[in-house]
């Protein structure tokens, strides 16, 4: 009997589960154009800002020396922020040999793993804006060379 009981709450449930997903497969298909639409057009208004900038750098070659010196900058004083915030309590979870020890191994491992996170963001923005930039003074070279 029980395996019956199963068989119909199976088929009772699957039924208004059926109907419903029916009903809001176009609802959900036009809230994912709408946003899909919406991060297209962000994209491109990012994209146009990010070739303003390059264009820009590429004129003011000493203004695209700075940036990355502060990029680099930037990643350095990161990275010093992250060893000093964690070289102390890497030293005492060492002492400690018990849960203690192991949760303030993971904390550590969580500021660490984001703090690479934001280098490498930081530096994947400005060496895609230098690449641009280089670019844009590659094709000007070509231009006034012929």
């Amino acid at each position: 009997m029980e395996g019956n009981t199963g068989f119909w709450l199976g088929l009772a449930l699957s039924v208004p589960v059926g109907i419903l997903v029916n009903v809001l497969t176009p609802l959900l298909q036009r809230t994912a154009r709408r946003y899909s639409a919406r991060r297209r057009e962000e994209a491109q208004i990012r994209g146009a800002a990010e070739r303003r900038e390059a264009k820009h750098l590429a004129d003011h070659p000493e203004k695209l020396n700075r940036v990355l010196l502060v990029a680099i900058l930037r990643v350095t004083a990161l990275n010093a922020l992250a060893t000093m915030v964690t070289a102390g309590p890497f030293w005492i979870a060492d002492i400690i040999s018990d849960t203690l020890g192991i949760a303030i191994n993971l904390v550590i491992g969580v500021i660490n793993v984001v703090t690479a996170v934001l280098v490498l963001n930081i530096a994947r923005r400005w060496l895609t804006l230098a690449r641009k930039a280089d670019n844009i003074s590659d094709i000007r070279g070509d231009d006034e060379a012929a």
